[in-house]
């Protein structure tokens, strides 16, 4: 089969998986679960969160909108979403428990902000740290306004801990749920510790 033949029947079955072979060793790879994300729902300390997830792991973590379904409301992750489905119980535990070690899917996110995060995860439960912290740890110790803005742009809050990072005089400062909800989750982390 010629490459236009092959590309045109790609094109004519969008629902087929899209593969790619990675080496002559390895199977081949469904490209969907790298394009696309699955959605659900999974309680967790601070409320009902919708959750995205693919192969690499968690893509996307909000409060549920209870005025959407849940694809609608999984759209605002800016991924196409594949289908509706029942969470995995790796990740409702993770989610649930506010497990770091849980993989995360942060291809969506630029060089900086990944470092950002990265540093975010190094933070131990039962513990908090400056944002000027976060700054030095990445190497760019004047960034702490812009650690700020990365943090608040976190993807997968929970599992990535953005709210174990605090204001230099010790106030919690702000969080994407909100500052009870970080509140919150500090306290039970200091419980839990």
């Amino acid at each position: 089969m010629d490459e236009k033949t092959r590309l045109e029947g790609l094109a004519a079955s969008p629902l087929q998986p899209i593969t790619i072979k990675l080496s002559e060793l390895a199977e081949t790879v469904d490209l969907r679960d790298r394009l696309f994300v699955r959605a659900a729902t999974v309680g967790s300390p601070v409320g009902e969160m919708v959750v995205c997830w693919n192969q690499l792991g968690l893509a996307w973590v909000r409060l549920r909108e209870a005025s959407l379904d849940v694809l609608t409301d999984a759209r605002a992750s800016g991924r196409p979403v594949m289908e509706q489905a029942d969470a995995p119980s790796w990740l409702a535990d993770a989610v649930g428990d506010l497990d770091t070690a849980v993989p995360v899917d942060l291809l969506s996110v630029s060089p900086f902000q990944r470092r950002v995060l990265e540093a975010a995860r190094d933070i131990s439960r039962g513990q908090t740290r400056p944002y000027g912290w976060v700054a030095e740890k990445i190497g760019q110790p004047r960034a702490v306004r812009a650690v700020g803005t990365a943090l608040a742009r976190n993807p997968v809050p929970l599992v990535v801990p953005c709210h174990r990072v605090v204001k230099a005089d010790g106030s919690v400062g702000n969080y994407i749920f909100g500052m009870a909800a970080k509140e919150r989750l500090l306290s039970i982390e200091e419980e839990s510790a």
